[in-house]
């Protein structure tokens, strides 16, 4: 995954995808996920305050978590959007 979103540039995502909000939006939960998994590797290997890092995955998570839910309101956004017959869907920008 780490190949695939290192080749997704702000640029890139911009011209090369419809719905570049989602992509951008997709990796940073990948980023938010990764920064749980890090803490939680910390934790189980002993690198580290075992408080400390509790404090630090429970905030990951929660971040984790919320840019989870920002990202399946958006989905649910896109998805109940009217595409008129005939026509291809809105633009993002033109989704409220």
């Amino acid at each position: 995954m780490e190949q695939v979103f290192t080749k997704w540039t702000p640029e890139s995502i911009r011209t090369e995808r419809f719905y570049s909000g989602l992509y951008q939006q997709i990796a940073q939960v990948a980023q938010a996920i990764e920064k749980v998994h890090k803490f939680q590797d910390s934790f189980v290997s002993g690198a580290g305050d075992k408080k400390s890092l509790e404090i630090q995955i429970g905030e990951s998570q929660s971040g984790a978590n919320a840019a989870v839910a920002a990202l399946k309101a958006r989905l649910e956004q896109i998805e109940k959007a009217t595409t008129p017959p005939g026509s291809i869907p809105l633009r993002e920008d033109q989704i409220q």
